[in-house]
């Protein structure tokens, strides 16, 4: 009696139940002669399941051919997926740039000649300016000064025989008319003469003092 499992009709409808299950789906068409030698193989195989109904021996070649191929087939391989890399090359370029960078304003160029100014670029042009404010600062020193010194009289020394004994400290008189010129004057202008003339009369007192101890000598 014809074994019905592995009759020629039997097997046309096991390879149709592959196929149309997209069981050969990514096989290339140079490879059909292998499948072909596969299924015949589990055929026999499972074949000498004797005791089996049909349904589960057909059963037992859907699986069996399902999973080896799954072992023998050629799967295309997976695409790469190159975002990581992409980013960890950036990143590598953005410190390499970043330290050329750092290296750059780290290492300042030599200047030829050694400059002490705050300001090279810029202190040059504001020399003549500095020197000219400089200038008219201290001819109004003076002018204050002699001011000053027009406005308070020291005693006169006219000969060693008629001179009185004089104090360090003594009072100066100022004549009521200089008063007047002072009263007209600002406060603020008078503290700044008065500051700025504070050196010219130290000094003054020390020369009296000198020529006061020359004469009771």
């Amino acid at each position: 009696m014809e074994n019905i499992f592995v009759s020629r009709k039997n097997k046309a409808m096991l390879w149709d139940t592959l196929y149309k299950n997209n069981t050969f789906t990514g096989v290339e068409e140079s490879r059909f002669g292998e499948m072909q030698s596969l299924f015949e193989n589990i055929i026999h195989e499972v074949g000498q399941n004797k005791g089996d109904s049909l349904l589960n021996l057909n059963k037992q070649t859907l699986y069996l051919f399902v999973d080896r191929l799954k072992q023998t087939k050629v799967l295309p391989s997976p695409k790469i997926d190159n975002t990581y890399k992409d980013r960890a090359d950036k990143f590598n370029k953005d410190v390499i740039k970043k330290k050329v960078e750092f290296d750059l304003h780290a290492q300042p160029k030599i200047p030829d000649t050694i400059d002490f100014r705050d300001n090279p670029t810029t202190d040059s042009a504001n020399y003549n300016d500095n020197d000219t404010n400089l200038e008219l600062k201290l001819a109004e020193m003076i002018k204050s000064r002699e001011k000053l010194n027009h406005t308070i009289q020291f005693p006169k020394i006219k000969t060693a025989s008629g001179l009185k004994k004089l104090k360090i400290f003594q009072k100066f008189d100022i004549p009521s008319s200089d008063i007047e010129i002072l009263e007209t004057q600002s406060r603020a202008e008078l503290y700044d003469m008065i500051v700025n003339s504070y050196e010219l009369i130290k000094s003054e007192i020390q020369n009296l003092k000198l020529m006061i101890d020359k004469i009771e000598i």
